[in-house]
């Protein structure tokens, strides 16, 4: 068991006028000591309780009740109604019911950081019996302590705890969870697994006691978490005729939020607890309809350390992302765009997350643009004067993936930003119809057939002009690629808006008939089409000389 002092004992012997031995330095330092405490024991007990006992603007009394291990040695000692005063900004330090002699001591370091722009404390944790003996200690019968002769004081000092988590998460929702408009529309899903360390930064203050410096108050300076994390989002749209075809659909929320380990440990009295969850959270924008079905597997890795104050974060990141197209099918005559993304965060919390804590997410970003069309309106192709009957189910993805930081003190936003670690890129252009959306293919007209004979009695060499342009059910507006095959080993490229009919002219040697073919290659955004239209030509003209055996 832990062995502790009690604090009445410190009192009495305080004004008592014991001095504090050699070796200690009794004069108030500012960072004169920085030690750096690796986790002893790994967080195998059952964690904590805390329970508000009172609260005011800024801070809250707690009783916090658990076994803790003590952070030098991993020896477990248990506490049981502890109470704690629990500061969530300089601004309340004065509000709070803390003594006199701790309030002037906090607002000091407040205004030492306003002075030296360092970013301060998250929060501050006051031990309140500490507090009380510290009080009486400087002060114990209303006047300075043997006659005029000063309380021994100890430096405060700066010491990083540390503790490291291997999560691994899996979950699947329905889509139904982020609204009921997208009841039965199909699911998405999340796997992390991640190796983590975290680290806090503490800022403890000390009063002398007949057996040394004893802590009174601790206040959180600084959370870091270093990760590397594996990341697979699912995205599966289930698509029925039935559903409709023109929606609007906004939906995001934390969909889960999975507690991973806590580390209680002393800070001499003062018990801390530091631990780990992973927050999900999933949201997906539908414009259009969800008569289509998707399935998509996004895979992310990343590395990332974040170190977060009270002013804020700083990060250093890298990230790889690829992404699985499973299949799609769909007979809507509509274009319709969804985007889902799901994040998982790694969340550092002090206490409880209703306390303080700083987290950092990777965020997997897909905007897919879905078109489907089925039907014979879409333009006449082979030039015959009929519409053919065509159809298309085609998938343009874009994805990227941004690394996401909070801080968070008791429930309040105090600082949050999002870095793209892998700026939003096209990722591919899918056909998703077995043999291909031949309402992709270009329309290739004839304009005209020429001539370089003289008369009909003197054919010469034919000419052949030509016109294509993509389908008017074609739903991008990019410039688009065309190569002509002319069919006889020959061939012309060009390039014109959608639906801006380009003209090519081309000089055959011979007459005869030629299989000419137009291919819509990519576009100007990157989306490879490569579709290709097909017509046979019979061309007036010289004939080749049939050479003998």
């Amino acid at each position: 068991m832990k062995t502790t002092v009690s604090l009445l004992a410190v009192v009495l012997l305080a004004a008592c006028g014991v001095e504090a031995p050699g070796g200690e330095s009794p004069e108030q330092s500012r960072d004169a000591l920085q030690t750096a405490v690796v986790d002893p024991a790994p967080g195998t007990l059952a964690p904590p309780t805390m329970q508000t006992l009172t609260a005011g603007d800024g801070w809250r009394q707690v009783a916090v009740s658990g076994t803790f291990v003590d952070a030098d040695t991993g020896t477990p000692g248990t506490v049981s109604g502890q109470s704690l005063i629990i500061i969530d900004s300089p601004a309340a330090i004065a509000a709070s019911p803390l003594p006199e002699v701790v309030k002037a001591e906090l607002l000091a370091e407040a205004a030492l950081d306003t002075v030296t722009s360092d970013p301060g404390e998250l929060m501050w944790v006051v031990d309140e019996a500490g507090a009380g003996a510290y009080a009486m200690s400087q002060d114990p019968k209303g006047g300075t302590k043997g006659g005029g002769q000063a309380v021994a004081r100890c430096a405060d000092y700066d010491s990083t705890y540390s503790h490291g988590w291997n999560p691994s998460v899996t979950r699947n929702f329905s889509l139904g969870q982020l609204g009921a408009e997208l009841q039965n529309a199909g699911s998405m899903g999340f796997t992390i697994g991640a190796g983590v360390s975290g680290a806090l930064t503490l800022r403890i203050k000390r009063f002398w006691a007949v057996l040394g410096c004893v802590p009174y108050a601790v206040g959180f300076r600084k959370i870091s978490l270093t990760a590397q994390a594996n990341v697979e989002g699912r995205l599966q749209l289930l698509g029925t005729q039935g559903a409709p075809a023109n929606v609007v659909i906004h939906r995001e929320r934390e969909l889960a939020k999975v507690d991973i380990d806590s580390w209680a440990f002393f800070v001499g009295p003062i018990p801390v607890v530091f631990g780990l969850s992973v927050p999900i959270e999933g949201g997906i924008d539908v414009t259009g309809g969800l008569a289509t079905s998707v399935n998509l597997t996004a895979h992310i890795a990343a590395s990332y350390t974040v170190e977060c104050t009270s002013g804020g974060c700083t990060t250093t990141k890298t990230a790889t992302r690829t992404l699985e197209n499973n299949g799609g099918s769909g007979l809507l005559n509509a274009r319709a765009t969804v985007s889902p993304w799901v994040q998982a965060s790694l969340r550092g919390y002090l206490y409880t997350d209703a306390a303080a804590y700083a987290q950092v997410g990777v965020r997997g970003n897909i905007a897919g643009d879905l078109w489907a069309y089925t039907g014979a309106t879409c333009g006449d192709g082979d030039g015959d004067g009929f519409n053919e009957q065509v159809r298309a189910l085609t998938l343009d993805v874009s994805a990227g993936v941004d690394l996401t930081a909070r801080v968070s003190v008791a429930g309040s936003t105090r600082w949050q930003a999002s870095w793209p670690v892998i700026s939003s890129a096209r990722v591919g252009f899918f056909d998703l119809l077995f043999g291909g959306s031949n309402a992709a293919q270009p329309m290739l007209s004839v304009v005209s057939v020429g001539s370089t004979g003289k008369s009909p009695l003197l054919p010469g060499s034919p000419i052949l002009t030509v016109a294509g342009k993509m389908r008017p059910c074609w739903p991008y507006a990019n410039t688009m690629g065309y190569r002509v095959l002319w069919g006889d080993g020959q061939s012309s490229t060009t390039s014109a808006a959608p639906q801006t009919a380009f003209s090519l002219t081309h000089p055959y040697s011979y007459g005869g008939t030629y299989n000419v073919r137009l291919t819509a290659q990519t576009d100007a955004v990157g989306r490879q089409v490569n579709q290709t239209l097909a017509r046979s030509l019979a061309l007036p003209g010289m004939l080749p000389p049939v050479l003998g055996p």
